[in-house]
């Protein structure tokens, strides 16, 4: 991947707001209900910044499905801009919405990334419905609609990190041939989604590579994945001792790759075994066959895939 200046231009693509398939059917909200957030700028000196997001009906993650989905958030930040610019909460509801963010600095040649974040009725941030995309801004140019998916999320988090260090280098980047490495890296399908799911990548190596002015090669990028090697052994208790299960269970982990795990009936105090857990920190949730969770924790899986403490959950 190579470094060289950018050529302003206007993009018009959408958003599709999913975890792990940006194309599976959708869900929206009227673009009428979307709050804006105004700064004190002259008309000719601003744009504003559209995103069409979508969140798919059928698309489900372990712990936390797409019916979880409530409420979005709009953030940017760029180079020359201070802090995040950043809408309100904009509830979820229908099948497809416009977010729309206002006076956004004209600053041609400026890098500009976004993120759209997915929270849940309660507000709180759902780790697997976050998505990424950017921009440059043109001179003259007031209204500019942005792409924003999964596929652009590791590219959005490589500028971010080089933004924050060097927003001058971050301007200059190939943002495009970038996009392209993570593409063949991630080697995403309509079909089937992610054969590497963005998440199972180290980026911080990348973007400091960048920051040094080298190049980034694919290599580079095969090299970032993380591999789910974690080995998890999940205890399950009842509140009465020695009382069983009278049904079977599902046992899930909010991890990007893993699979559920079916906990057979009259399996009380025993281990149920989940391999290839990618490293980090994670919900866990076991719930009946209508998809009431009935026992939950957490599990932190080290960077060498090892897990110091197993977790030990008792049904509710």
């Amino acid at each position: 991947m190579k470094i060289k200046p950018i050529l302003a231009s206007t993009l018009g693509l959408s958003f599709a707001l999913s975890a792990c398939s940006p194309e599976t059917p959708l869900i929206s909200q009227h673009a009428s209900q979307t709050p804006t957030q105004t700064i004190s700028l002259a008309p000719h000196q601003t744009q504003t910044v559209h995103v069409t997001f979508k969140r798919p009906q059928n698309f489900k993650t372990q712990v936390v499905d797409a019916s979880a989905l409530k409420f979005v958030k709009l953030s940017l930040v760029g180079s020359g801009i201070t802090g995040t610019l950043s809408t309100d909460f904009i509830a979820v509801t229908g099948t497809t919405a416009t977010v729309t963010l206002n006076n956004v600095p004209i600053q041609a040649g400026k890098l500009r990334v976004l993120t759209v974040q997915g929270y849940d009725a309660d507000k709180n941030a759902l780790s697997a419905f976050v998505s990424k995309g950017y921009y440059t801004s043109a001179a003259g140019v007031a209204s500019v609609t942005v792409p924003i998916d999964r596929r652009r999320l590791i590219t959005g988090r490589i500028l971010e990190q080089v933004l924050q260090s060097d927003p001058a280098k971050a301007d200059q980047i190939d943002a495009e041939s970038l996009q392209a490495l993570v593409e063949a890296a991630t080697n995403y399908s309509t079909n089937t989604g992610f054969a590497s799911d963005p998440l199972l990548f180290d980026i911080t190596p990348l973007a400091d590579k960048l920051k040094n002015g080298q190049t980034l090669v694919q290599a580079d990028l095969t090299g970032a994945k993380i591999d789910p090697t974690g080995n998890l052994s999940v205890t399950v208790k009842t509140e009465t001792p020695g009382r069983v299960i009278n049904e079977a269970l599902t046992l899930s982990v909010n991890d990007p790759e893993s699979t559920e795990v079916t906990i057979p009936k009259e399996s009380a105090d025993s281990s149920s075994f989940m391999a290839n857990v990618a490293p980090g920190t994670y919900s866990i949730a076991i719930k009946q066959a209508n998809g009431t969770v009935v026992g939950s924790g957490s599990v932190v899986v080290n960077a060498d895939g090892s897990v110091t403490t197993q977790p030990v959950i008792t049904l509710q």
